[in-house]
């Protein structure tokens, strides 16, 4: 269905001069360039009569509340509305109010029922709409996150000038602080926010908190995303219908609390937490984790993920799905084979270029990691010259095997004799994940 803009033109004017008058923020709209500039000419420039008049068929947006590029984007989802820019304020104000979504990315009516749910009884009845509207009316007074990814009470907390400045009018909340000052000015939200990745691209904490939809990166060393998405599908799902924005949302909210794991190498520390809640467990880690975990770790890490879906909450039959995710972080055993390093190099130009160099004992690492899979020559080499088959051993290699057996059947006296795989058409490198590609 496609809406023109032939809506009433005072149709702005007369919503937002009663009920919703709290979509317009004028230090938010006074952001614009050329409007500042207006505004420092004629100090009795009218930023809201402004907004009725031309900013909203410009298609501004009013406040952080609002973001008419989302709205139009949800219209056309999930209304099947189709409207130009200009027109998707008009179109979204003039929806039934119990029909009415919440106009941007960042509030999450979904963490906000859970994270208050309990306290302000008075939520229950409320609609979408109508529970942003209660967060914007309330937020100052109470301190109420507006989703799981940002912590109105920890920031006050950790800013006590934020808190006055709140107090004073300045600012209707730690979190509009946050955006518009104080994370450009070094101010910290998530317990050790990978700030280095967001500067390199030009953004800023403040982006992440805003987003619609995170991708599969990790933004804190001590959460893992497409671990925790891999792990626990009914979250995968939130994520799928855009209920939460991430796996990390989650976590923050209800995930820590129900003992759910979210990094590889954090399941003993989920199993022994002392902490309070999730945003002071992430404190209470390290700024580094370990990506790879042993063999010995993964045992505990995969009893305790069965223990969860023994509880009944959690789908069964996917034992297989659960193993395959965990044994992609396992640090595979170290080769305690023969692996002669100068003769796979020499056999393999393409990777000794790359590794020109490199650490000692890249060159094993890339062998074990992509090398057998790969079915790479490696004269004089023999992965089980010293140790025992194991299962770990013949999942590694079954693919190479098979081929191998399969393509070079005349020459196995020959390759066994000299204790390497068949020699194949080398495939383009593939540097283990630690070495750069020079």
């Amino acid at each position: 269905m496609t809406a023109t803009s032939d809506a009433p033109a005072n149709l702005v004017s007369d919503l937002l001069q009663a009920a919703d008058r709290f979509l317009f923020d004028e230090r938010h709209y006074a952001r614009h360039p050329d409007l500042q500039e207006a505004k420092s000419r004629d100090a009795a420039f009218d930023l809201f009569q402004h907004f009725l008049e031309n900013g909203s068929r410009e298609g501004r947006s009013p406040s952080l509340l609002v973001d008419p590029h989302f709205v139009r984007y949800k219209l056309h989802r999930y209304l099947g509305i189709d409207v130009p820019i200009a027109d998707a304020l008009h179109a979204f104000l003039n929806l039934p109010r119990a029909e009415r979504f919440v106009p941007n990315s960042w509030f999450s009516t979904w963490a906000f029922r859970r994270l208050y749910g309990d306290t302000c009884r008075e939520i229950a009845e409320l609609g979408d709409y109508e529970l942003l509207q209660f967060y914007a009316t309330h937020v100052g007074e109470r301190a109420f996150s507006p989703n799981g990814l940002f912590s109105e009470e920890r920031y006050r907390k950790r800013y006590p000038d934020v808190t006055a400045a709140v107090a004073r009018g300045e600012f209707g909340s730690g979190f509009l602080h946050f955006v518009y000052l104080g994370a450009d000015a070094g101010c910290t939200n998530l317990p050790h926010f990978d700030a280095a990745r967001f500067h390199a691209i030009g953004q800023g904490e403040q982006h992440h908190v805003l987003g619609h939809h995170a991708d599969l990166h990790s933004v804190v060393a001590w959460f893992d995303e497409a671990f925790y998405l891999a792990i626990y599908e009914d979250v995968h799902y939130l994520k799928r219908r855009e209920i939460i924005r991430s796996g990390l949302e989650h976590f923050l909210v209800t995930g820590f609390a129900e003992g759910r794991v979210p990094h590889p190498a954090l399941s003993d520390a989920i199993a022994r937490r002392r902490e309070a809640g999730a945003w002071a467990f992430g404190a209470a880690m390290p700024p580094t984790v370990p990506r790879r975990i042993g063999i010995e770790q993964a045992s505990r890490l995969l009893r305790h993920l069965a223990e969860q879906r023994s509880g009944g909450d959690r789908r069964r039959g996917d034992r297989r799905r659960v193993t395959a995710t965990v044994w992609r972080y396992v640090e595979p055993p170290p080769i305690t084979g023969k692996f002669e390093e100068p003769r796979y190099l020499g056999a393999n130009r393409d990777v000794a270029q790359a590794m020109a160099g490199a650490p000692a004992g890249s060159a094993a690492r890339h062998w074990r990691d992509w090398g057998l899979q790969e079915q790479r020559f490696a004269p004089g080499s023999n992965v089980f010259g010293a140790r025992k088959l194991t299962a770990a051993d013949l999942r590694r290699c079954a693919t190479a095997s098979t081929s191998s057996a399969r393509s070079a059947r005349p020459a196995g006296s020959a390759v066994r004799r000299a204790g390497s795989w068949p020699r194949c058409a080398p495939p383009p490198f593939r540097p283990p994940p630690t070495m750069s590609r020079g």
